[in-house]
């Protein structure tokens, strides 16, 4: 019996950490994507601002006269690959 009562406690607490560990998780896989499409890591920065925020399919629509960062609305002048 008392390995029972352990269990209804240790059931619910380590389902509560992986509940945790999904949401951190899921944030940490948002962050890494591309901020325009959702659905593609991050791969180029943008110029001047230096904000890390569009894949390879998105930034060419930054590579165009008038366009502006997606984050903080400066003028992007040029952008750039970035390997990790």
């Amino acid at each position: 019996e008392r390995t029972a009562v352990a269990m209804d406690v240790a059931v619910p607490q380590a389902l509560a950490e992986v509940s945790r560990l999904r949401a951190k998780l899921s944030a940490v896989n948002e962050s890494a994507m591309c901020c325009m499409c959702l659905s593609e890591p991050k791969t180029h920065l943008l110029l001047p601002c230096g904000h890390k925020c569009a894949c390879e399919d998105c930034v060419t629509l930054l590579n165009v006269p008038g366009a502006t960062c997606p984050l903080c609305r400066a003028d992007v002048t040029s952008t750039m690959r970035v390997f990790e």
